[in-house]
């Protein structure tokens, strides 16, 4: 708990809560014009939160790159046709994917240069 000055402490608590509600609702998003949307939120409530550490005279956290634990899953052949497609198409950066399907932005780049999922056309 960040205890330098009261109105940084809450400010923390505040972003942290943020943080809990924007991971709640991309749980639910039902499109994925929302999940990016949701997702560049998440990374901006993030990095402030990391901000408010170094102001305080903490260690800055880096955000994370992938989504948060609990959101990881396998990917079905047909989820995997659709990143490339989608990414090869300019739809979607390599990070929102990862996001969206619960992976981690490497694994995403493992998929478009066929690193990984080789059998799938």
């Amino acid at each position: 708990m960040l205890t330098a000055h009261p109105d940084i402490a809450e400010a923390d608590r505040f972003l942290e809560w943020a943080e809990e509600i924007l991971d709640q609702a991309w749980r639910t998003a039902d499109n994925s014009r929302a999940v990016i949307s949701l997702v560049d939120a998440y990374f901006d409530v993030r990095r402030a939160r990391a901000n408010i550490r170094l102001a305080a005279g903490g260690q800055p956290e880096r955000p994370e790159r992938r989504a948060p634990a609990g959101h990881q899953r396998k990917l079905t052949e047909e989820q995997v046709r659709e990143i490339r497609s989608r990414y090869a198409a300019g739809d979607a950066t390599q990070l929102s994917l990862a996001i969206e399907y619960g992976i981690s932005q490497s694994a995403v780049h493992k998929i478009v240069s066929r690193q990984t999922w080789r059998d799938v056309a």
